[in-house]
């Protein structure tokens, strides 16, 4: 069968110890838990060759990022490199070896030199050497390698013990080999060979049996070998046959777990569970193959009874491992352990779902080619105090009454660093405590074997490595007065062959625990009327106190009256009336008392007693309530207390309790207006508002509401006459005492905080409404309804009326029109009208469209006769000549917002257009004649205009060029203004325009000059424009 070296799944360690006197060479391996557990014994082999399969290799130098260099050899793994290499002077240069290739897998030996050195050799041992990794600064000159797979397949192996588990009859099933284990030549049963490699494997020496400070811990006890596996064990190794009769498949060993009947916990002073807890007690779930690997890769006993782990004689005298691998003849210290085993192991490619299958099948081996030398390092950075990271320190309670409190201190050291497994390894660790100068004891689980059981660090694999180790105790007493004030705690550290560290120390502070606060429960005030301003009250105050732990000496109850909505007064006694003198506080003395006998003056509250809580009343006479001046007033309470035990401290004050009291009297009422208060005008669903205004008087109001109809039938008056305005309607109510209508009014707000409230009344309502505003204290007393009637907001929907339509007439005077706007007053008085004007008859369908009016004339500007109110006036401004223009006017009814009439506007009067005609004829400027290079034949006549080309109402502007000729003959052109042409872009020529009048500009012809093309020779040129109304301009220019 194939030896296979797998350094991820199969590892194995060798160390010097001392045993009965002698150096010893100890062993241990161990097996990553996806094998599963091998079904063959373990085979340690010695290596007794004379030779090594040393072969010299030419290897590959590659930088890495780091700035370190990686060394790589094409022979394969070794199981041992060597590197001769020179360092120069100020240097460093350290070779790591690496399990796996590229400098991957894990680091495996390491070897360094500061220069100046020479042709020094670096040997890198591991099981295997896959690559080599330089850091600092150096060069290689030379690399030799073992092979592995040659070396652990040599012929000089030779097997000097078979170790396995400590088989009973309990594996008689299970396919385990029951066959004798022990150094060749001496083999026993199986459980015998694990008692004796336990005997062979205990070092003489423990921890040291004083600590860094000088003082002395209990002696190290190791464990009796018998008991260890007989006993102690036994149950991990039942488990673990259990496993291997019921899981035949090894790939599955890691997933398979076992019933072990779980026992109820008992309290940390040592009380058992009560009978309830006891009975929900049920099987927990161990996984034995897990189990035994941690018992074996962390404590030394557990790995020689389990099967992983020997001791051999003394170790060979060999050269040192840093001169040189030699091909001749010398004896080696080299060690083997193998096992036939075979396993399917599965893997799930990332990101694909695929599952593969790798099998193993062969040898298992793992090489130990040099002892892990040295001490094991002390604990570095030993803390036994909180950090400001942790948690809240925890504690549990006493035991017995007015006992101490027991603290769970967190004592932590750093995670020691390896860089390789040539380095001794902490496995477990041994931690001491002492009080003062007391002796010390150890804080591990004692083994039933005899000594402790290590304390061995979980790890999460699911996340980072921590970077500390930490150990929580318990059972740490707080301190009382002349205790220490501090606890030590001692801390030495173990490897996997049982080598101890020196003791390392930290000081922890003892927690003194504060007095219990008293709870406050209830504050109940009794305030009695009063004939005074000021009201006398008494508080009831009822506190509670948890009796489990601790007794009390004294209860002190501070009491602070303070206005409500103010600050709780910080000071330092009592106040019993708001910014009254301090008093003082008010103390019970429970010296005397017990937990159902209170001391006098106090009563236990039955209701609120359960367990070892009571609850306690005590009444505090002497409070002042000044409700003129503060209408709510707090009374807030808090409890501190002194305990029988301890440093008599004071106790931190409970959380504020309070009780309110409130002022019965009622707040003076609001003035409201006895005028009549007049309604909004129907919206369109008929619905009117009114916001209602009243004077402050109180902090919130009460309105109240009744409408006419219902009060004068309480008040056993006549029906209202609505043909009567309500106006005066409202006279004759108002001298009646509507308080006796109390029935008549309905409450229609409350909590009103405002001065104003907005209120609807009924759809198409003519009635007057009457509404109370009752005033409400802050303390929530509400005054009652006023009794007189002008106490009461009276309210009514307001009446509109609307003025007749107006007659217009508009006429034309030369470009200024003149207006008559008469109306009919026969029925409703005019207050105004107002004239609208339009540019045209889209606009003038709606006087809406017009715009604004142009005028708005008051009624005082009118002339009234025979029932008719006219006014007139000039338009001087009318708009765009020789454009029609449109007049409409509407009339205002007066307005009496006192007797609740708005004026309304009538409808307009019809539509009435005016022809503007100009004010003056038409203009003409800038005439210019003008000679034009490139028409030697022709002059261009031209000049500005503001005459519209546009067809009018009164028709349209003729324009006239009239030419005398040098014969003295006339030549005239006309063309009527839609008859000139507009023409943009390039000055036409006089072969384009020989005879026509136009206008010419560049872009917008509309805004440019008007024009005609004349004869050169002449002997002069008229133009002439006549307006629709016949008014002429005209011009005259000779040449």
């Amino acid at each position: 069968m194939s030896r296979l070296v797998f350094p991820e799944l199969f590892h194995g360690s060798a160390a010097p110890i001392v045993v009965g006197g002698k150096t010893r060479v100890a062993l241990r391996w161990i097996l990553h838990s996806s094998l599963g557990m091998p079904r063959a014994l373990f085979k340690v082999w010695h290596f007794q060759g004379r030779a090594l399969p040393v072969k010299e290799v030419t290897v590959h130098s590659e930088p890495l990022d780091s700035g370190s260099r990686l060394l790589s050899w094409t022979v394969g793994p070794g199981a041992a490199v060597l590197l001769v290499v020179n360092v120069p002077a100020g240097a460093t240069l350290v070779a790591r070896g690496f399990s796996g290739p590229d400098g991957t897998g894990h680091a495996v030996d390491e070897e360094s030199a500061a220069g100046l050195v020479s042709n020094r050799s670096f040997v890198l041992f591991g099981s295997p050497v896959a690559s080599v990794v330089l850091f600092g600064t150096g060069t290689v000159t030379s690399v030799r390698v073992v092979p592995i797979d040659a070396f652990i397949n040599d012929p000089g192996w030779k097997l000097v013990e078979t170790v396995g588990l400590p088989a009973n009859e309990a594996f008689a099933t299970t396919g385990y080999p029951m066959d004798p284990q022990g150094l060749v030549g001496a083999e026993q049963a199986p459980v015998n060979a694990a008692i004796d490699r336990v005997k062979r494997g205990t070092p003489d020496a423990g921890w040291n049996a004083i600590t860094d400070r000088g003082t002395a811990v209990p002696a190290f006890a190791a464990p009796d070998s018998s008991q260890l596996v007989t006993k102690e064990l036994r149950p991990l190794v039942s488990a673990v046959a259990r496993m291997l009769e019921t899981v035949s498949d090894p790939s599955r060993h890691a997933e398979t777990s076992v019933p072990v009947t779980t026992r109820a916990p008992r309290s940390v002073h040592g009380v058992a569970a009560s009978a309830h807890w006891q009975s929900k007690a049920h099987d927990s779930e161990l996984f034995p193959l897990g189990g035994m690997l941690v018992a074996a890769g962390t404590d030394p006993f557990s790995a020689l009874a389990l099967g992983f782990g020997t001791t051999l004689g003394p170790p060979a005298a060999i050269q040192p491992a840093s001169t040189t691998l030699s091909t001749q003849p010398v004896k080696f210290d080299f060690y083997m352990i193998t096992v036939d085993h075979k396993v399917v192991l599965k893997f799930k490619l990332p990101g694909t779902g695929t599952t593969i299958e790798f099998v193993i099948a062969g040898e298992l081996t793992t090489l130990c080619m040099e002892l892990q030398q040295g001490a094991v390092t002390a604990p570095q950075s030993l803390v036994a105090e909180p950090s400001p990271l942790d948690p809240p320190r925890h504690i549990d309670p006493p035991g017995v009454l007015d006992g101490r409190w027991l603290e769970a201190p967190n004592v932590s050291w750093a995670v020691p660093l390896l860089t390789s497994d040539s380095m001794p390894r902490p496995t477990g660790y041994a931690v001491a405590r002492g009080f003062g100068p007391a002796a010390m004891e150890i804080r591990l689980e004692p083994r039933s074997s005899g000594g402790w059981t290590p304390f061995v660090a979980a790890e999460d694999p699911n996340r980072e490595p921590p970077a500390l180790v930490r150990f929580n105790d318990d059972n740490v007493p707080e301190r009382f007065p002349g205790d220490p004030n501090t606890v030590v705690f001692s801390v030495a550290a173990t490897d996997w062959f049982g080598r101890w560290s020196s003791w390392v120390s930290a000081d922890h502070s003892r927690i003194v625990v504060p007095p219990q606060v008293p709870s406050v429960k209830k504050v109940s005030l009794e305030v009695p009327a009063s004939a005074t301003p000021v009201f006398p009250a008494v508080a009831a105050v009822d506190f509670m106190w948890d009796w489990s732990h601790r007794q009390p000496r004294q209860i002190t109850l501070r009491l602070l009256v303070h206005a409500e909505g103010s600050a709780v007064p910080t000071v330092n006694g009592s106040v019993f009336a708001v910014g009254g003198p301090l008093v003082a506080d008010t103390m019970i003395d429970f010296s005397t008392a017990s937990i159902d006998v209170p001391p006098a003056g106090l009563t236990i509250v039955a209701d609120e007693t359960t367990g070892r809580l009571r609850t306690y009343r005590v009444q505090i006479p002497g409070l002042a309530f000044a409700y003129q001046s503060h209408p709510r007033v707090r009374v807030t309470v808090k409890a501190q207390a002194t305990e029988r035990v301890g440093f008599g401290l004071p106790s931190d004050w409970s959380p504020n309790v309070s009780a309110q009291a409130a002022s019965p009297i009622p707040p003076p009422p609001p003035f409201v207006p006895t005028a009549m208060t007049w309604a909004s005008l129907p919206d369109p669903k008929g619905v009117s508002r009114i916001t209602l205004a009243w004077s402050p008087s109180a902090p919130k109001y009460t309105v109240y509401a009744a409408d006419e109809t219902t009060l004068a039938r309480e008040l056993e008056l006549a029906s209202p006459d609505l043909e009567i305005s309500a106006a005066d309607r409202l006279v004759a109510l108002r001298p009646h005492v509507f308080g006796n209508a109390r029935r008549a009014f309905t409450r229609v707000a409350d909590n009103v905080t405002a001065t104003t409230l907005q209120v609807e009344l009924p759809r198409g309502s003519r009635m007057i409404h009457f509404y109370a505003i009752v005033p409400v204290s802050v303390t929530g007393v509400e005054g009652g309804l006023p009794s007189a009637g002008n106490d009461y907001i009276a309210v009514a929907v307001p009446d509109v009326q609307i003025a007749e339509p107006p007659t217009l007439i508009a006429r034309d005077q030369g470009g200024v029109v003149s207006l008559r706007v008469e109306v009919a007053e026969t029925r409703v008085p005019v207050s105004r009208v107002e004239i609208f004007r339009a540019p045209n008859v889209q606009r003038a369908i709606m006087t809406e469209h017009a715009g604004p009016p142009i005028a708005v004339l008051d009624a005082a500007s009118g002339m009234r006769a025979n029932g008719i109110i006219s006014f007139e006036l000039e338009d001087s401004a009318p708009g765009k000549t020789w454009q029609s223009t449109f007049y409409r006017a509407v009339a205002w009814a007066e307005t009496n917002l006192n007797r609740g009439i708005h004026g309304g506007r009538s409808p307009a009067s019809r539509a009435i257009g005016v022809v503007v005609t100009s004010t003056a004829a038409p203009s003409m400027t800038n005439i210019t004649l003008e000679n034009v290079a490139g028409f030697p034949d022709h002059r261009l006549v031209s000049y500005e205009t503001d005459a519209s080309l546009q067809v009018t109402p009164r028709g349209s502007h003729l324009f006239t060029v009239s030419i005398v000729m040098a014969d003295a003959s006339m030549v005239t052109r006309r063309a009527h203004g839609n008859e000139v042409r507009l023409i943009s872009g390039t000055m036409p020529d006089p072969t384009v325009q020989p005879e026509s009048i136009f206008r010419y500009h560049a872009t917008n012809p509309l805004l440019g000059r008007t024009y005609a093309w004349i004869p050169r020779d002449i002997a002069a040129v008229t133009v002439e424009i006549v307006d629709p109304a016949g008014r002429i301009t005209r011009e005259t220019r000779l040449p």
